[in-house]
C-alpha cells in the first residue's frame, strides 16, 4: 500500500539534513547574518550572474535580483568576508510532473551559461527541476573545482555525463537524478571523488557501467546511495574487502538484478536503510541480515525470494519499517517477530506464508500498519492483537482465517483501514467494533459471517467524529434489518452489503448520507418500499437494489437529485414507474437493469434522453407495445440490450442507427464463455450483445440491419415470429460469434458466404431446406452448431470435428 511507504523519504530527509550540517560548516559561516554584511559583491562575478540569469527561463518571475549588490540577491550568496560569491541555487520553483516528456514539461528551455566558470569560489550549485531540452551537462562544471554541493537533479539534461565531473574532489554531495534522461560510458571518474557523501544517480542508465558497485567501494565517506531505476542488471556476489561501511541508506530499488542477496551486504554494520524493492533476487533471505543491527528500514518488495522469513529477522531491535510484500516466501511468520519492538509497518502481503498468526505480534507496540494480505495463514486473529492501540492499518485479506473477530479489535481506536475479506471468518461482528470512532474502512466481505447486523452499526453514531466512508459486507450470512442509526454516518461513501439474508424495509435515514456514492443492497429479503428520501443522495453514482422482494411505485421524487447516478439495477423486484409521460430523468446513466419490473404495457418512455447507456435490461417487464421509432434512432449506443420475454410486438427496425462514441465492457451477467475465448488476448475489444428473443417480432430480417451488426459480438432473435430468408450480410459481420435465430419461421436455403468468427449458430426450429453450405467448414471458430427440426441435408464438409446439437 502507498500509505507504507512514506516512512522511507523522512528517512531520506533527515540524513540529507545530518549530511549538510556536517558537510557545510563553512558554508552556514559565510551566509550566516545575511543583514550585517558590509561592501558590495564582486563587479565581476556580478555580471556573470546577470548571464547566467538570461539563460534560465521565467527567471525574471521567481529571481528577486534588484540592486547592485548581488550578495543580497535571492538564491545568492557570498562570503562574508572576501565578498565572493560561494552559494547559487537557481532551482526552478514552481511544481510540475517531472515524468512528462522534457519537451512538454512546465519550464521552456533554459540554458547553462559559460559565465559560471567566472564563479570560481562557488562551493554550492543548484540548477534542479529546470528544463534544458536534453542538451549535455557541461563539461566546464568540472572546472569548478571549489564544488562541495551539486544539484542538477530533474533538470532535462541529456546524453552522457562527462568525465571531468571527477575532477570536483571536493564534492560532498552530487544528484544526478534524472529520469532516463542521462547515461554513463563508465563510471571510473566517479572513484576520484573520495570525500563523496551523498550520491543520487537513480535513473541514470548505467547499464554500461559494469564496474559500478567495484567504483562505489572506493568512496570510504559514502553515506547514502541511490541507485534506483539505474538499468542495474547485475551485483557482485563477492567483494574482496568492502570498503564503503559508513553507508546508511542503499537505495538499489526498481533495477533488473536477478541474484541472491550477496553476503558483503551484511558488512555494511551502519545500514540504516536498505531498498532493494522492485528486482528480481531470489533465494533466502540470508541469516546474516540479523547483523545489521542499525536497520531501521527494509524493503524487499516484489522480487522473487523465496524461504522462510529468517528468526535472525528478530534481533532488529530498531527495524521501523520491514516490507517483505510480492515475494514467494513461505512457511510461517516466527515468534522472534515479537522482538522487533520499534517495528511501526510490517509488510508480508502476497507471498505463500502459511500457519497462524504468532501471538507475539502482540508486542509490536508502535506498529501502524499490518499486511499479511494474499497470503495462506490458517487460524484464528489472536486477542494479542488488541494491545498494538497505535495500528491504523490491519490488512488480512485473502488468507484462510478462521474464528470469529475477536472484541480486542474494539481496542484499537486509532485504526483507520480494517480489511478482512475473502477469509473464512464466521460468529458475529463484535459490537466493539462501533467504538473504532476513527474507522474509514471497514471491508469484511466473502466470510461466513453471521448474526444482525444491526450490533455493531449502532457504535459508530455514538461517535463525535464520523469519519467511517466505506462498509463493505457483501457474501456472508447477515440478517435482521438495516439500523435506521445507519442514517447518522454522514461521511459514509461506501455502503456494500449484497448477498446476505437482511430483511426488513430500507430505513428512510439512508436519505440522510450525503455523501453516498454506492448503495448496493441487492440479493437479500428486503421488502417494503423503497423511500423517496433515497432521491436526496445527490452524490449517489450506483445504486444496487436489485433480488429482493421490493415493491411500490417509483415516483419522479426517487431520483430528483440523483444528477450522478451512472448505474442503477432494480431487476427482480416488483416495482413499478410511476411518473408522468413527459418525465426525464435528471441523470445520464450507463447501466439501467429493470428485469421483471412491471413496467409495461408501453416501453418506458423516459428512457428517450438516456443517451450514454451502455447496458439496458429490460427482459420480462410486461412491455407489450411496439418498439417506439424514437429508440432506434438514439444512435445506439447500447453494447449490451436485453428485452427478452416481453411481448413486444412490430417488425424489425430497417436499420440501427450507429454511434461513433464507443464504451468499453468487460463484463455482463449473460455471456457464453465463447466470448471469453474469443476476446482473451485481444485489447480495447468491444462487447456489444443484443437479446430480442422471447417476443412476437415478425416480418423478415431486414439486409440493412444484417449488414448494420458488423461490429455486434452476439444477435439472439429466438422465439419470435420471424419470416423470411437468412440474409447473406450475416456472412460479413466479422466481430459476430453468437447468432441465435431459433424457432422462428424462417424459410428458404442457408447462405453459402459464411467466412468470420462465428462460435455459436443456432437456426433450429425454423423452415429452412436445402444443403448444409459447405462455406460453414470454413468457420474455424466453430464449436456449436444448432440446425435440428429444418428441412436441411448434409454436404460433403459435414466430416470436420464439429459438434452439433
Amino acid at each position: 500500500m502507498a500509505s507504507t511507504n512514506t516512512s522511507i523519504p523522512l528517512a531520506y530527509v533527515i540524513w540529507i539534513g545530518f549530511l549538510l550540517s556536517f558537510g557545510s560548516v563553512q558554508l552556514c559561516l559565510c551566509f550566516s547574518g545575511n543583514g550585517s554584511r558590509s561592501g558590495s559583491c564582486i563587479e565581476k562575478e556580478r555580471k556573470a550572474l546577470l548571464s547566467i540569469r538570461k539563460g534560465i527561463y521565467d527567471a525574471h518571475r521567481w529571481l528577486s535580483w534588484n540592486g547592485k549588490d548581488c550578495c543580497r540577491w535571492s538564491g545568492v550568496q557570498c562570503d562574508t568576508t572576501t565578498r565572493h560569491v560561494v552559494k547559487l541555487d537557481l532551482h526552478y520553483p514552481y511544481p510540475y510532473d517531472v515524468e512528462e516528456p522534457f519537451e512538454e514539461r512546465g519550464p521552456n528551455k533554459s540554458v547553462v551559461s559559460p559565465s559560471l566558470l567566472h564563479l570560481r569560489h562557488l562551493n554550492y550549485l543548484d540548477l534542479s527541476m529546470n528544463n534544458f531540452r536534453g542538451a549535455p551537462i557541461p563539461d566546464f562544471i568540472g572546472s569548478l573545482a571549489n564544488l562541495e554541493y551539486l544539484n542538477l537533479s530533474q533538470a532535462g539534461f541529456g546524453g552522457t555525463i562527462p568525465h571531468q565531473l571527477g575532477n570536483l574532489s571536493n564534492l560532498l554531495y552530487l544528484d544526478l537524478n534524472h529520469l532516463y534522461l542521462l547515461d554513463v560510458d563508465n563510471l571510473g571518474w566517479l572513484a576520484q571523488i573520495r570525500s563523496l557523501r551523498y550520491l543520487d544517480m537513480s535513473s541514470v542508465d548505467l547499464s554500461k557501467a559494469s564496474n559500478w558497485i567495484h567504483v562505489i567501494n572506493m568512496l570510504p565517506s559514502l553515506s547514502i546511495l541511490f541507485l534506483s531505476g539505474a538499468t542495474l542488471s547485475g551485483l557482485s556476489s563477492t567483494l574482496p574487502h568492502v570498503n564503503f561501511t559508513s553507508l546508511t541508506i542503499l537505495d538499489l530499488s526498481s533495477n533488473s538484478i536477478a541474484q541472491g542477496i550477496p553476503d558483503w551486504l551484511f558488512n555494511l554494520s551502519s545500514l540504516e536503510h536498505l531498498d532493494l524493492g522492485y528486482n528480481q533476487f531470489h533465494g533466502n533471505i540470508p541469516l546474516a541480515i540479523g547483523n545489521l543491527k542499525n536497520l531501521r528500514s527494509i524493503d524487499l518488495l516484489d522480487n522473487k525470494i523465496s524461504g522462510g522469513i529468517p528468526e535472525t529477522m528478530g534481533n532488529l531491535e530498531s527495524l521501523e519499517y520491514l516490507d517483505l510484500s510480492a515475494n514467494i516466501i513461505s512457511g510461517g511468520i516466527p515468534e522472534t517477530v515479537g522482538h522487533l519492538k520499534s517495528l511501526e509497518s510490517l509488510d508480508l502481503s502476497g507471498n505463500n506464508i502459511s500457519g497462524e498468526i504468532a501471538k507475539t505480534i502482540g508486542r509490536l507496540t508502535k506498529l501502524q500498519i499490518l499486511n499479511l494480505g494474499d497470503n495462506k495463514i490458517s487460524g484464528e486473529i489472536p486477542a494479542t492483537v488488541g494491545n498494538l492501540t497505535e495500528l491504523r492499518i490491519i490488512d488480512l485479506s485473502y488468507n484462510v482465517i478462521n474464528g470469529q473477530i475477536p472484541e480486542t479489535v474494539g481496542n484499537l481506536h486509532h485504526l483507520e483501514e480494517l480489511h478482512l475479506q475473502n477469509n473464512s471468518l464466521a460468529g458475529v461482528i463484535p459490537r466493539t467494533v462501533g467504538n473504532l470512532c476513527n474507522l474509514r474502512d471497514f471491508d469484511a466481505s466473502e466470510n461466513n459471517i453471521s448474526g444482525y447486523i444491526t450490533g455493531f452499526m449502532e457504535g459508530f453514531p455514538r461517535c463525535s467524529t464520523k469519519r467511517l466512508q466505506s462498509i463493505d459486507l457483501h457474501n456472508n450470512n447477515l440478517s435482521g434489518p438495516l439500523p435506521s442509526q445507519i442514517g447518522e454516518l454522514r461521511s459514509l461513501v461506501y455502503l456494500v452489503v449484497h448477498g446476505n439474508s437482511l430483511s426488513g424495509s430500507i430505513p428512510a435515514s439512508l436519505g440522510k448520507l450525503s455523501a453516498l456514492s454506492e448503495l448496493d443492497l441487492s440479493s437479500n429479503s428486503l421488502n417494503g418500499s423503497i423511500p423517496a428520501s433515497l432521491g436526496k443522495l445527490f452524490a449517489l453514482s450506483s445504486l444496487d437494489l436489485s433480488s429482493n422482494s421490493l415493491s411500490g411505485a417509483l415516483t419522479e421524487a426517487h431520483f430528483a437529485n440523483l444528477t450522478k447516478l451512472f448505474h442503477l439495477d432494480l431487476s427482480y423486484n416488483s416495482l413499478t414507474m410511476n411518473v408522468s409521460q413527459d418525465w426525464l430523468p435528471p441523470f445520464k446513466a450507463g447501466f439501467i437493469r429493470m428485469a421483471s419490473c412491471p413496467l409495461g404495457p408501453k416501453f418506458p418512455p423516459w428512457l428517450r434522453n438516456q443517451t450514454e447507456l451502455s447496458v439496458l435490461d429490460l427482459s420480462s417487464a410486461g412491455i407489450s407495445k411496439n418498439f417506439p421509432d424514437w429508440f432506434w434512432d438514439m444512435g445506439l449506443p447500447y453494447h449490451i440490450l436485453y428485452v427478452s420475454h416481453n411481448y413486444i410486438k412490430g417488425k424489425l427496425p430497417i436499420s440501427i442507427k450507429k454511434r461513433e462514441k464507443s464504451i468499453l465492457l468487460g463484463f455482463t451477467d449473460y455471456w457464453p464463455s465463447a466470448y471469453y475465448r474469443y476476446s482473451e488476448g485481444r485489447t480495447n475489444y468491444k462487447l456489444t450483445f443484443m437479446d430480442l428473443s422471447s417476443n412476437l417480432f415478425f416480418g423478415p430480417i431486414p439486409p440493412a440491419l444484417a449488414s448494420g451488426i458488423d461490429n455486434f459480438n452476439a444477435l439472439l432473435l429466438a422465439h419470435n415470429r420471424i419470416s423470411g430468408s437468412i440474409p447473406s450480410a450475416f456472412c460479413e459481420a466479422n466481430y459476430l460469434i453468437v447468432l441465435n435465430l431459433a424457432n422462428n419461421d424462417l424459410s428458404g436455403v442457408l447462405p453459402d458466404c459464411w467466412n468470420n468468427s462465428l462460435q455459436v449458430i443456432d437456426f433450429s426450429d425454423n423452415k429452412l431446406s436445402g444443403g448444409i453450405p459447405s462455406s460453414m467448414g470454413s468457420l474455424s471458430q466453430l464449436y456449436s452448431l444448432h440446425l435440428r427440426n429444418n428441412n436441411l441435408f448434409p454436404s460433403k464438409w459435414y466430416d470436420i470435428d464439429t459438434p452439433t446439437y
